[in-house]
């Protein structure tokens, strides 16, 4: 599938965006396709061939796990939903491996997920557990300020929130002293708005570090068997 649109005439070329072919997980025969997603200018970097990426899929936007064929990039950038998180660092699949998952599927008639369970290890699929810390956020409506009348302590938080920006409602109320009421006024009053950021949770994060392997003494590595070697003819 060809992802770069064809240049129009004229004096300016027209502008190209990063864009993916992904592999949608769990597709039934008759949806087992690429399809085109806009790559995100923070997520040009991370998105590769073979990385599991999560996406917006069909016209309810059902979040999906998928798999990153090629890349390349188009100049239909409108027309296209973007991805919505990287979920490998490094590729699972390099580029024979995808090489071989495209040969798998056209010549075994099995689908694109079918084929990658035989390609890697049990237990690892395109789909990815995505565990998310929620944190609820804050910010000033105006980057300008906000000139209508407010409490000596509205004032101050709305103050620290101006100068912070963005911040997580929890350091505002941590290092203002002021209660959550004082903020919900200011958003009520439009000063300051609430979102909530979703920061996908690192699940290697909790585990304990590895201790370093046994360490033989001199005599034992004099006892020790020499390594293999293998060749190949």
């Amino acid at each position: 599938m060809k992802i770069i649109s064809e240049a129009t005439g004229g004096e300016n070329p027209p502008l190209s965006f990063a864009a993916a072919l992904v592999a949608v997980e769990s597709a039934a025969p008759s949806f087992d396709k690429a399809y085109s997603y806009l790559i995100p200018e923070d997520m040009r970097d991370k998105a590769k061939p073979g990385c599991r990426v999560q996406i917006p899929f069909g016209r309810a936007d059902r979040k999906l796990a998928g798999l990153i064929l090629s890349v390349g990039e188009t100049e239909d950038a409108a027309r296209l939903k973007p991805l919505l998180m990287i979920l490998d660092d490094e590729p699972i699949l390099n580029e024979e491996g995808l090489w071989l998952l495209s040969w798998l599927r056209e010549h075994t008639f099995c689908t694109t997920a079918h084929a990658l369970r035989t390609l890697i290890p049990a237990g690892l699929s395109i789909r990815k557990k995505i565990s998310e810390d929620k944190i609820i956020m804050v910010r000033p409506v105006d980057a300008g300020g906000f000139d209508k009348a407010l409490t000596a302590r509205q004032r101050e938080v709305y103050d620290f929130i101006l100068g912070a920006g963005e911040t997580p409602l929890s350091e505002v109320l941590e290092d203002t002293g002021a209660s959550r009421s004082v903020v919900d006024k200011l958003v009520k009053l439009s000063a300051v708005e609430r979102f909530t950021y979703i920061r996908p949770r690192n699940p290697y994060a909790d585990l304990p570090e590895e201790s370093p392997g046994a360490v033989l003494s001199s005599g034992q590595q004099k006892g020790a068997p020499p390594p293999f070697f293998f060749s190949y003819h």
